[in-house]
C-alpha cells in the first residue's frame, strides 16, 4: 500500500521541478530582455569596451603569474 503514496509524491515532486524549472527560464529570460534594453546605452560607449578588455588582461595576468608562481 506504500509503493502508491511514493509514486504520487514522486510524480508531485518531478511536476514542481519541472514547473520550477521554465518558471526559472521564463524569469531569466525577461531579465536578461530587460538589461539588454535598459543597459544598452552603456554597452555602445568605447570606454566600456577598453574597461572591460583592461579587466581581462589583468585576469589573466593574474593566473599567468599565479602559474608562474606555482612553478617556482
Amino acid at each position: 500500500g506504500t509503493q502508491g503514496a511514493n509514486d504520487a509524491h514522486g510524480f508531485v515532486n518531478s511536476v514542481v521541478l519541472a514547473v520550477a524549472v521554465v518558471s526559472g527560464a521564463i524569469v531569466w529570460t525577461v531579465v536578461l530582455c530587460t538589461a539588454l534594453k535598459l543597459g544598452a546605452r552603456i554597452f555602445a560607449k568605447p570606454a566600456w569596451q577598453i574597461a572591460t578588455q583592461a579587466l581581462s588582461a589583468l585576469v589573466m595576468l593574474f593566473f599567468a603569474a599565479r602559474l608562474v608562481w606555482q612553478f617556482l
